[in-house]
């Protein structure tokens, strides 16, 4: 999600939450002669609110899972988790009093920094790249879509070089009698270097990678072939092209997607792991 004007509301509870709760920590300090503590009553108080401002974060995977779920559109829910997830560092630290116990709560504040830096990437990542996919690739496709679009224009430029060659293949023993032709020229570079940069698996060294490099190449064919064929030299070019363009569209969204899969176990295992620390608080 874009930080925009939309989270304008959200910035501005979140920063009065923070200044009433800073004004709150201070005056508990000032009247706590052995300093903050997690066990006190003010402590505690932190605590709990720390807890459940994770657990309304937590709770956004639970709201993508039933979509149906009329409490709240998935954009408020999103706001409230970026801003609540960034209260919560605050009210933590003012929960522990900026000390960190024992193992367990070492551990449960390591994963927890964890969480909040995979976030801010996360958040980084969703900021930048929707915005250089917007400047860089002038065609997209859906992310779901991108093996049907390729297949698209692979068939889209079969139909192109059949039209001109007569047929896509053609039986070795009618290959020679058409040595030199413009029909195998075209025929040969499509089904060696084109057609496979083309496929859902692109080979690697491919010429066809490099844009300037693949530039060159359309350039030489042009060269060789004649004016009537030039026109399906430009279509599978323009097919390339757009291929190429699909790969960086799937790298660049596999940047925008892949950071949940640390993310989100992560914090699953933040929420178990805070379980463990109010129960053992509680019994021991």
């Amino acid at each position: 999600m874009i930080i925009d004007k939309s989270h304008r509301g959200w910035a501005l509870l979140t920063l009065a939450a923070l200044f009433l709760l800073t004004i709150s920590y201070v005056g508990y300090c000032a009247l706590s002669p052995d300093g903050p503590r997690g066990g006190s009553l003010p402590g505690l108080a932190f605590g709990v609110l720390a807890a459940a401002l994770m657990v309304f974060a937590g709770l956004l995977a639970a709201r993508k899972k039933a979509p149906r779920w009329q409490v709240g559109s998935a954009a408020w829910w999103l706001k409230g988790h970026i801003w609540l997830g960034l209260l919560s560092l605050p009210v933590t630290l003012f929960h522990t009093g900026f000390r960190f116990g024992g193992m367990l709560e070492q551990g449960l504040m390591a994963i927890y920094l964890v969480v909040m830096l995979s976030g801010f990437i996360g958040l980084l990542i969703q900021q930048y790249v929707p915005r250089l996919m917007k400047v860089t690739l002038p065609e997209q496709a859906i992310f779901e879509q991108l093996p049907v679009v390729t297949r698209g224009l692979r068939e889209t430029a079969d139909d192109h070089v059949a039209g001109a060659c007569g047929s896509l293949f053609v039986d070795p023993a009618d290959e020679e009698s058409e040595e030199y032709s413009p029909q195998r020229i075209l025929r040969s570079f499509y089904l060696n270097t084109a057609r496979p940069f083309l496929a859902e698996e692109v080979p690697d060294g491919s010429p066809l990678l490099n844009s300037t490099q693949s530039e060159g190449v359309f350039a030489q064919l042009g060269e060789v072939l004649p004016e009537g064929m030039l026109e399906v030299v430009r279509e599978v070019e323009h097919a390339v092209d757009e291929r190429r363009q699909l790969m960086s569209q799937l790298k660049l969204q596999r940047w925008l997607h892949g950071w949940l899969v640390f993310h989100v176990p992560v914090s699953i295992s933040l929420l178990v792991l805070g379980i463990v620390h109010v129960a053992t608080a509680v019994y021991f």
